[in-house]
């Protein structure tokens, strides 16, 4: 329940299941007692048995997430879906939606996500975001639980579900009525959906140590020229990599390593612009006499 002041209220399921009520927001301070005499009635609450397909749409949603695109779909779509909205709403056509089979959530904290999803015993998950996602939590969040995805073609959502199979992606100006058919096939074509649900769960999850191993494998290409200067960088880097591996490099916070790092790029972009570091590129191109000791000498004069 969200009023002007975003207020947030969890009700159990146990207590409220089938059963319809009036709410009212009482605040209480310093022994004196306040209401704005608004009360929201509550009624047909309580999820739908198991034979329905449970459609979740989580993260927060405004215009550019992709909350008009999911009032939509809930209207248009079909009556044996039960829809869940987990997570906040910017979208007022998305808030004020009131479907018997329509459950918003409100605001969740990030590791109680999982327990969400698994109480709602969730079938699929929509993401409908309308702008290119540099690589979407949220999508990771659903793979993680094994959760099959429809999303928009767009940024890292459509790139990331095209390369690993996590499930289908659809465009954006037909997002509505793609994202409805491809439910519907998933629906009543169990072996469509299990095809993709094993995928997911048989998908690697990249570990931090895995990315940082990648980030540091990224650094020793950059470094391959193996000039003195930029190996004391790839040193430096390679140090606070194990750091936010977790491995214990100089106790430094993970703000004060990102900045290090940030500063060590720079150091070393400035390095491969230098006009030394061009002439020793040439250097080991020429085939000319005395090519090693010439490239001694630049070395040793950096």
């Amino acid at each position: 329940l969200r009023d002007e002041n975003r207020f947030y209220v969890y009700l159990p399921n146990s207590l409220v299941s089938g059963k319809s009520f009036t709410l009212e927001v009482l605040l209480s301070k310093e022994g004196k007692y306040y209401t704005n005499h608004k009360k929201e009635k509550i009624k047909n609450t309580g999820y739908h048995a198991k034979d329905d397909f449970q459609v979740a749409f989580i993260g927060g949603l405004n215009t550019e997430k992709g909350g008009q695109i999911a009032a939509d779909i809930i209207r248009k779509g079909p009556e044996d879906v039960t829809w869940y909205v987990i997570g906040g709403i910017g979208e007022d056509s998305l808030f004020n939606l009131k479907r018997d089979n329509l459950i918003k959530t409100g605001f969740y904290y990030q590791e109680d996500l999982g327990t969400w999803l698994q109480y709602y015993d969730i079938d699929a998950i929509c993401i409908m975001s309308k702008w290119p996602e540099t690589f979407s939590y949220t999508l990771s969040e659903a793979i993680i639980n094994q959760i099959p995805v429809i999303a928009t073609h767009i940024g890292a959502l459509g790139q990331r579900i095209q390369d690993n199979g996590f499930g289908v992606s659809v465009s954006v100006e037909e997002a509505v009525s793609e994202a409805i058919e491809k439910l519907c096939d998933w629906k009543d074509n169990k072996d469509t959906y299990q095809t993709i649900q094993k995928q997911i769960t048989e998908y690697h999850h990249k570990t931090v140590e895995d990315m940082i191993e990648e980030y540091r494998r990224l650094y020793m290409q950059v470094n391959s020229h193996k000039i003195s200067r930029t190996e004391n960088l790839t040193q430096e880097i390679e140090h606070l990599c194990h750091a936010m591996a977790g491995i214990g490099y100089g106790g430094d916070s993970s703000e004060e390593l990102v900045y290090k790092v940030r500063q060590l790029e720079s150091r070393l972009h400035r390095v491969e612009k230098s006009a030394a570091f061009k002439v020793l590129q040439k250097v080991y191109g020429f085939n000319v006499p005395f090519k090693k000791e010439i490239r001694e000498f630049i070395q040793k004069r950096l």
